[in-house]
């Protein structure tokens, strides 16, 4: 008797930890996600060395559910079009994408910033900031709608919301 109920308990626990670990989003809703700032970067520098029209900053960062339980990556492009000067901005192409287990969503915008693309600072965490969502695939297909990410007022997390909605 004893080990019917030992394995009985032992098969519930086995089951649930997994379904506890993770709160990916189930459908094409809008959702939260939450980006910290620990994230691998490279630089590609094209044409001329230094700062200038094409280099690119390639970026991953793991994403967490409200929870802080790990539920995806995001990787994003950042193509320099204009350098930063001291009276205005410079201007990036961003194109960033979410994968999550059950699908993905891309998305695309326009950033202002005034970082050069070699430089370690992370640009994405200065302000606020809305991209297209261009697509999706899985659960996401056919996705649009918008992607807002802020700062925590601390700047040591990304907050990602995720404005979407499914044909």
């Amino acid at each position: 008797m004893f080990f019917k109920k030992f394995f009985a308990a032992t098969a519930i626990l086995l089951i649930s930890v997994p379904l506890a670990r993770a709160q990916a989003p189930h459908s094409c809703e809008p959702f939260t996600v939450i980006g910290h700032a620990k994230r691998t970067m490279t630089f590609i520098d094209l044409g001329e060395p230094g700062t200038g029209p094409g280099d690119e900053r390639i970026g991953k960062r793991v994403i967490y559910d409200e929870n802080d339980r790990e539920i995806g990556v995001l990787t994003w492009v950042v193509k320099t079009i204009t350098n930063p000067t001291e009276d205005e901005a410079g201007v990036g192409h961003f194109s960033g994408h979410f994968e999550f287990p059950d699908g993905s969503i891309s998305y695309l915008g326009i950033l202002r910033t005034n970082y050069h693309a070699h430089e370690t600072q992370a640009a994405s965490f200065d302000k606020s900031q809305e991209n297209a969502i261009l697509g999706g695939t899985g659960m996401f297909t056919g996705a649009e709608g918008t992607i807002e990410s802020r700062p925590e007022a601390d700047r040591k997390r990304m907050i990602y919301s995720i404005d979407i909605h499914c044909d």
